[in-house]
């Protein structure tokens, strides 16, 4: 198995001056690394984040093998899940470490001297990767010769390992929530299928065995009539399971725009039902937030399908224009409206909620409020309904970089660009440079109004 692990004296503080090219080189290897971890990281799938982060990692001391582990906080141990050139033993360091180790490792931060450890005559660095002093993991780079380590690139190192904690943690995050997003459309699309399709197939396949019998005491009459009935339920059906499939993610917005999305969708649905005539008026001025393309191609999809299946309407109207910061969207057809209580239907009780059409309106207004839009609805028996819809659009604080919306409230709070770089773990002169950035983006002139844009916009 090798030697007994043993930790040997961590690094020094800096003893050797660091020279401008050395300050230039840590300074373009963090800028390079924050860059491609959340710039690039979302687009790029787990095990390619991990071998970026060695690959800058290795480069800056020029190791001749790492490995990434990651910390399992329920189970307190570490899961080699990355490795890059001369292979390291990973494994039995993973072993090694006890909890008071792991405790002590937790509550390092930017700054703070590095351990080696001596495994099967290796010699072996370990950069720690914490996020608000929490650990996520451990990044293991070979050192041929630990003395002629520069202290500037130990610092280096250290704040590597900080910026690569706070990237694991981000895509962690948004990992869990694309999952989260994943089953809840899985969950949808299964409640939308059992309300609908299943029932109706469950329901033909009693009426086949209506029809066996009916055939056996030579009831042909009644027989056909059954058939004809079964016939006109599985059409809905299909009708039911083409609506669910266009409610998926649609491939139309991997190839064009969402207007251009729009007038296909309108356009086929005017082919499929010549008997409807589509009257349109989209004004869009300015362009939409991409995280709002899917909900608006969703929310025309359902409305389509539930006046096709229930309102029976000849004109159908569908408007979208924009004003200031917002986007509204008006659906409007001349149906036979909604069978309620109230003529205005604002908001419907859980109990009015149980046929078929409620529901398709329940799943609207549902991916309306989710995407952070409102929603409005009128109808009245034999006069139509009326779906209006309005959906705030990004303004400048999108436009801000995660970095920069890191530091607006900090700014609020009234820190200083020293006080914010410390609490960050970034230099100076970054904190300036994002500062200067987003006066330019939020065009103000001073420093202090960052803070009162974002107070006014309710952005902290």
């Amino acid at each position: 198995m090798g030697t007994a692990d043993k930790p040997t004296n961590p690094s020094s503080p800096a003893t050797h001056a660091s020279t401008l090219p050395e300050v230039m080189y840590s300074l373009g290897s963090l800028t390079d690394l924050y860059e491609m971890g959340f710039v690039l990281g979302m687009k790029m799938d787990s095990d390619e984040l991990r071998q970026h982060i060695l690959t800058h990692m290795r480069r800056s001391i020029q190791a001749t093998g790492a490995c990434l582990l990651l910390y399992h906080a329920a189970q307190q141990h570490f899961i080699p899940v990355s490795s890059q050139g001369e292979k390291l033993p990973c494994g039995q360091l993973s072993t090694s470490l006890n909890g008071q180790e792991i405790e002590r490792l937790s509550l390092r931060g930017p700054g703070a001297t590095l351990d080696t450890r001596e495994i099967n005559h290796q010699t072996i660095l370990l950069v720690t990767l914490n996020y608000h002093k929490t650990l996520i993991g451990l990044v293991a780079l070979s050192l041929v010769d630990k003395n002629t380590l520069l202290d500037s690139r130990g610092l280096l190192l250290t704040y590597m390992g900080n910026v690569a904690g706070q990237i694991l943690y981000t895509r962690q995050q948004w990992d869990d929530e694309r999952q989260a997003a994943i089953e809840h459309e899985r969950l949808r699309i299964a409640r939308d299928l059992h309300d609908s399709v299943v029932q109706q197939i469950t329901f033909t396949f009693y009426k086949l065995e209506l029809i066996q019998r009916l055939l056996e005491q030579q009831k042909i009459q009644e027989s056909n009539q059954e058939i004809i009935r079964a016939r006109a339920i599985l059409e809905e059906s299909l009708q039911e399971l083409r609506a669910s499939i266009h409610a998926l993610p649609p491939p139309l917005l991997e190839e064009q725009g969402i207007q251009d999305a729009i007038a296909q969708l309108l356009d086929q649905y005017a082919m499929d039902d010549p008997g409807t005539s589509i009257q349109q008026n989209i004004t869009v001025l300015q362009p939409i937030p991409e995280q709002l393309e899917v909900p608006i191609l969703r929310l025309l999809q359902e409305a389509l399908a539930n006046i096709r299946k229930h309102a029976h309407a000849s004109i159908i109207q569908v408007q979208m224009h924009t004003q200031g910061n917002l986007l509204f969207i008006t659906i409007q057809d001349n149906g036979k409206g909604i069978s309620t209580q109230q003529p205005h239907v604002a908001e419907m009780a859980p109990e009015q909620e149980s046929t078929s059409a409620q529901m398709g309106l329940k799943t609207m207004r549902t991916r309306v409020q989710e995407a952070g839009g409102s929603w409005k609805l009128h109808s009245q028996p034999g006069k139509g309904t009326s779906i209006k819809v309005y959906f705030p659009l990004a303004g400048p604080i999108a436009a801000l970089t995660p970095r920069e919306q890191e530091i607006l409230p900090l700014i609020a709070e009234g820190l200083t660009n020293r006080e914010i770089a410390k609490k960050l773990a970034i230099s100076r002169e970054t904190v300036k440079t994002h500062v200067h950035h987003m006066m330019q983006k939020l065009q103000v002139k001073e420093r202090t109004q960052i803070a009162l844009v974002a107070a006014t916009q309710g952005w902290i």
